[in-house]
């Protein structure tokens, strides 16, 4: 484990694992919480630039939330590495193609198909 961390409305922790780190958030994503996050997923590129961020447990993400995930994409692309996505709910799926044009930031059906880049485009969005 790497860091933890909890506010009132977001919940983030982090596992080392063996060529990339597991990030696992919960809670919402909005604009009270994005600084939250900001910080978190910097800290973790600054460690490591292979990020898969679990996201079961978000139950609420808006377009704010959106775009700190693909800063952090960006920020880990510059540095030969990827922020990769496992099982967002439909509500952040929407977001991922209306606002990050659905491959700049995949969302993959597991963590073990994140890690291994097995991105399926079939995936239903609203």
């Amino acid at each position: 484990m790497h860091e933890n961390g909890y506010s009132e409305w977001l919940s983030t922790l982090a596992h080392r694992r063996d060529g990339y780190t597991l990030a696992v958030v919960g809670g919402e994503l909005d604009i009270a919480t994005a600084c939250t996050l900001h910080r978190f997923l910097q800290s973790l590129l600054a460690e490591q630039p292979r990020i898969v961020v679990e996201t079961t447990k978000l139950t609420f993400t808006d377009a704010i939330g959106v775009g700190v995930l693909l800063r952090a994409g960006a920020a880990a692309a510059d540095n030969g590495g990827w922020v990769r996505l496992a099982g967002a709910r439909p509500q952040l799926r929407w977001l991922l193609v209306h606002f990050a044009n659905g491959h700049l930031l995949p969302d993959y059906d597991s963590v073990e198909d994140a890690v291994g880049g097995k991105y399926s485009p079939a995936r239903h969005v609203w």
